[in-house]
C-alpha cells in the first residue's frame, strides 16, 4: 500500500513518503536546485553528448523548461485556460497502442513540447481523468529500458497501476482513503 498527497484537488496526486513529501515536488526542487543539476551531469555526461550541448547549457535548460512546465502543469490542472485539459496538452499514453480509454493508463508528460527536452513526469491515469504522478526523471537515453532509472521508473508505474487496479482504485472518489 501506498499514500497520495492531493496536489489539485479531483485533477492531479502524486505519491508520498512516509516524511510527507511527494514525488511531483520533489521532482521540481530537483529540478531547480543548481548544485543537484550539476552533480546530475557529472554522473551522466553521456547525455549532454546526446543532447548536443555542455553542462551549462543543459542546466540553464532544465531550470527554464522545469519552471514552465510546473506552471503550464499546475495552471491546465487547475482549468484556468478555456478548452484545456491534462489529457489533451500535458500527458501522453506511455505506449503508443494505448489511448485515454486505456484503463489506469500509464503516462508521460514532456517537459516542453518542442525537442530537446530532458524533463518527463510519469503517472497512472484514473477513469476520471485523475492522474497520480508516480515519479519524474532527466531523461537521459532514447527509452526508458536503456537506463537504471529508467527500468526502476517503469517497474514503478506497474506497480501502482496493478495496486490500483486489484483494490479498485478506478476514480479520484476511490483513491480517497490513500490520501495523507
Amino acid at each position: 500500500m501506498f499514500a497520495l498527497r492531493e496536489i489539485i484537488k479531483e485533477k492531479l496526486y502524486a505519491l508520498a513518503g512516509v516524511d510527507g513529501t511527494d514525488v511531483f515536488h520533489k521532482c521540481f526542487q530537483q529540478w531547480q536546485d543548481i548544485a543537484h543539476l550539476h552533480e546530475f551531469f557529472s554522473i551522466y555526461p553521456a547525455s549532454l553528448r546526446h543532447y548536443g550541448m555542455g553542462k551549462k547549457a543543459a542546466i540553464k535548460k532544465i531550470l527554464r523548461e522545469g519552471e514552465q512546465f510546473e506552471n503550464d502543469l499546475l495552471t491546465i490542472a487547475r482549468d484556468e485556460e478555456a478548452d484545456c485539459s491534462l489529457d489533451k496538452l500535458i500527458f501522453t499514453p506511455l505506449h503508443l497502442k494505448d489511448d485515454f480509454e486505456t484503463p489506469f493508463l500509464r503516462s508521460k508528460a514532456y517537459g516542453q513540447k518542442q525537442t530537446p527536452t530532458f524533463l518527463r513526469l510519469y503517472a497512472i491515469r484514473l477513469h476520471d481523468g485523475c492522474y497520480i504522478i508516480v515519479g519524474g526523471l532527466i531523461k537521459t537515453t532514447r527509452s526508458l529500458q536503456e537506463s537504471e532509472e529508467g527500468k526502476a521508473m517503469l517497474v514503478k508505474l506497474n506497480e501502482v497501476a496493478d495496486f490500483l487496479r486489484q483494490n479498485n482504485y478506478e476514480d479520484t472518489y476511490n483513491i480517497s482513503e490513500l490520501i495523507l
